[in-house]
């Protein structure tokens, strides 16, 4: 039966462990920890899977906005010019919506001026109110014959629509999921641009809100400036082609690009992940979403309408550029939120989708980064289940901390190396659900393995008070009386005050209930460490209650350091003797190591010399002149014999029950043998392997018959890390070896 430590003597008992790490839980509580939090896992999973789906939640979303706010895409010269109706130019050339020619003058200044393409970012879905048409009817109580010359001059509608058919234009549209006016012509869309791909595969809308006919007809493109919009209102991501109305439609912005290109195809991919455009390819998310990567306002981007119809405009403005005319006066502009900045103009976003398509500098999310951040979830999960329950609430915490910032600063990465978008917050939320359920599950069965170890104690120490007071059945008694002799001894992981470079190991095991064997070690003081092993005759009761005696008696004399250790032991003879009342004795080495100098001071009382097990030699014991056993002679002086330990070296002691154990055939385990176990085991072989090996070496020679007597070991290790002990060692391994006598 292996032995359980107990206190140091004199020392306060020890507090309870705390219950705080997977050392603590047994092989079921684990069991339970990892069931429960694998089961959490999988529903945490299932649950982001419904609420934020395959593209990532709002946590995702704002992410993004993060990265792009902190790493903004740098532009020097923009290829798109938007000429802006604003302010100024209302104050100058009238209230909005202005006269056809109006904007035909800017269409036209434009073109003249190099432009590859002109759109226009608002419908015209209403005949010019400033034509002949609609001033007959406002003015019907006019002369006829002024009537009749009014009827005869140019209506501004064909004269923009003449503009229109003769340059590269592209108006714009808008789809709805009602009904509206009818206003689209899909034999006109058919024949101005084919888009190859398979329709079914984009985004549908049922119905389109278009222009008016005479105008559709004549413009060289038709681009949808609408499209879904994210959940919280943020624009982040524009379609580049949509089903509309039966029809594929590119965007404003797609449209723009291929007819300042000159070409009439536009194709994409089966699965929405490229559209091309002349040889220009761009690379979009299903189905044909571009995330543009956003700039912060470029003022460079605009030029007041003002400036272009009084010619005051620099020369080169609009040259090999595109060019957007668009309301940008207070309250007719449109107005959207981006990642950036909480106002911009609708018109800004299409100018940046071109830019991005012409640089190649768009945001990449791609089907293989959605999978990264839920393979990422499910590892970082699992590594939580089995790494978690190992460390305390605060480190296991400290960790999940840690993590997510490793995983933000890797999305951080991704960005500004490759415009990658990598959202961290599904694998940390995922992550961190789950190590709450971890924590949780391990913090409740850490308190129910305390509750019922407390338990155990307070029916141990119950069963122990009764059995002392009641004198119990002989069956109680033994029990009690081996946990009582058993908890006496020191645990030799508790010595206070024991400096680091002394190791001390030992092991006890009664041969019956209870034993005569016993064993202490503690420290004097700061320096002097004191140890003793022994054996009482006799088994059974009487020899365990009289080792009880003997190792408190023998302890507390020398403990009390007014006279030399064989002066102690003599002293400690004599009192043991008056409570001796069946002549028993007991056989005892006692010691007294300087743990500064390694100095060495032994009393030998009939007891087996112990041995000296040093580095590259065999072990030998320690010859001492030693005496009787204790109580044997009423009034002996013992002898002290004194040596030192060289850095290295380890002190064993053992009682005879392992030399005199017997095998099934009756032979003895024996000294010879002992030495050669001995030495097998120097070297590398720590002090709990040493005696860990001692005894299963003991206990296979027995071959699980009863043993015959009790089995107790000590051993000390003197490692001291002070560098005055090299010089000191050298010197000792010179002399004789295990001289007795006072040391250098």
């Amino acid at each position: 039966m292996p032995v359980r430590d107990a206190p140091d003597p004199g020392s306060p008992p020890p507090a309870d462990p705390p219950i705080r790490r997977q050392a603590d839980l047994d092989a079921g509580a684990l069991q339970r920890v990892h069931t429960v939090s694998s089961v959490a896992l999988l529903v945490v999973m299932a649950a982001l899977w419904l609420f934020q789906g395959e593209d990532g939640g709002p946590l995702a979303m704002r992410m993004f906005d993060f990265y792009q706010k902190a790493h903004p895409r740098s532009v020097r010269d923009s290829p798109v010019r938007v000429i802006a109706v604003d302010e100024t130019s209302l104050l100058n050339f009238g209230a909005w919506p202005w006269p056809r020619n109006y904007l035909v003058a800017l269409q036209e200044a434009a073109l003249r001026d190099g432009a590859l393409a002109v759109g226009y970012d608002f419908l015209f879905s209403e005949p010019d109110r400033h034509g002949v048409r609609r001033l007959s009817q406002i003015y019907q109580g006019l002369d006829p014959g002024i009537l009749a010359s009014m009827a005869r001059l140019p209506d501004l509608d064909a004269h923009f629509a003449d503009s229109i058919a003769s340059s590269p234009v592209v108006l714009a549209r808008v789809g709805t999921r009602t009904d509206s006016t009818g206003r689209l012509s899909r034999r006109l869309l058919a024949r101005q641009v084919r888009v190859e791909g398979p329709a079914e595969i984009l985004h549908t809308y049922p119905y389109a809100f278009a222009n008016l006919a005479e105008l559709d007809d004549f413009a060289s493109g038709h681009g949808l400036l609408n499209g879904p919009p994210d959940s919280d209102g943020i624009v982040r991501r524009l379609p580049l082609l949509t089903h509309t109305a039966g029809d594929p439609t590119p965007s404003f912005a797609l449209e723009l690009l291929r007819v300042a290109r000159g070409v009439s195809r536009i194709r994409f991919g089966a699965d929405g992940t490229w559209v091309q455009v002349a040889d220009l390819r761009i690379d979009t998310e299903p189905p044909t979403i571009l995330r543009p990567w956003l700039s912060p306002p470029l003022p460079q981007r605009y030029v007041s309408a003002s400036t272009v119809l009084d010619g005051s405009f620099p020369p080169g403005t609009f040259k090999d550029r595109i060019v957007v005319i668009a309301p940008a006066a207070l309250g007719l502009e449109d107005v959207v939120t981006t990642p950036l900045v909480a106002e911009s103009y609708g018109v800004d976003v299409h100018a940046q989708a071109i830019e991005t398509m012409l640089s190649g500098e768009w945001l990449s999310r791609t089907p293989e980064l959605r999978r990264a951040e839920w393979l990422v979830m499910v590892l970082f999960g699992f590594a939580a289940i089995l790494i978690l329950p190992r460390f305390s609430l605060r480190q296991g915490v400290a960790l999940i901390l840690t993590a997510g910032a490793l995983l933000t600063l890797f999305g951080a990465f991704l960005f500004v190396a490759g415009r990658m978008l990598f959202d961290p917050t599904l694998p940390i939320v995922g992550a961190t659900l789950t190590a709450m359920v971890v924590l949780g599950k391990v913090a409740e069965e850490t308190t129910r393995i305390s509750l019922e170890l407390e338990a155990q104690r307070a029916q141990l120490r119950e069963r122990l008070q009764e059995t002392r007071i009641a004198h119990a059945r002989v069956d109680g008694e033994l029990t009690a009386a081996r946990e009582i002799q058993l908890g006496i001894v020191p645990d030799t992981g508790r010595i206070r005050n024991l400096p680091a470079h002394v190791r001390v190991d030992a092991i006890l095991e009664p041969a019956r209930e209870v034993g005569g064997d016993l064993y202490d070690v503690f420290m004097l003081d700061t320096r002097h460490l004191y140890f003793q092993v022994g054996d009482v005759t006799g088994k059974g009761i009487p020899a365990a209650m009289f080792m009880v005696i003997s190792k408190a008696l023998t302890s507390c004399t020398v403990a009390q350091r007014d006279r030399g250790l064989n002066e102690a032991i003599s002293e400690a003879s004599l009192r043991i003797s008056k409570e001796n009342p069946a002549s028993l004795f007991v056989t005892l080495v006692a010691g007294i190591l300087d743990t500064e100098t390694g100095a060495l001071e032994l009393v030998n009382a009939g007891h087996d010399d112990p041995f000296l097990l040093r580095p590259g030699r065999e072990p030998e014991r320690i010859r001492c002149d030693g005496g009787p056993p204790l109580c044997f002679v009423r009034e002996f002086e013992y002898p002290l014999d004194r040596t030192r330990l060289a850095p290295g070296d380890r002190l064993l002691l053992l009682t005879d029950g392992i030399a005199e154990a017997r095998s099934p055939e009756g032979a003895l385990f024996g000294n010879e043998r002992l030495v050669r176990l001995l030495g097998s085991l120097q070297g590398a072989c720590s002090n709990r392997e040493v005696l860990e090996r001692l005894r299963e070496t003991v206990r296979a020679f027995e071959g699980g018959e009863e043993a015959t007597d009790d089995l107790t070991a000590l051993l000390i290790e003197y490692r001291p890390a002070v560098a005055g002990h090299t010089r000191l060692a050298q010197n000792l391994l010179q002399r004789p070896r295990h001289a007795v006598g006072p040391p250098d």
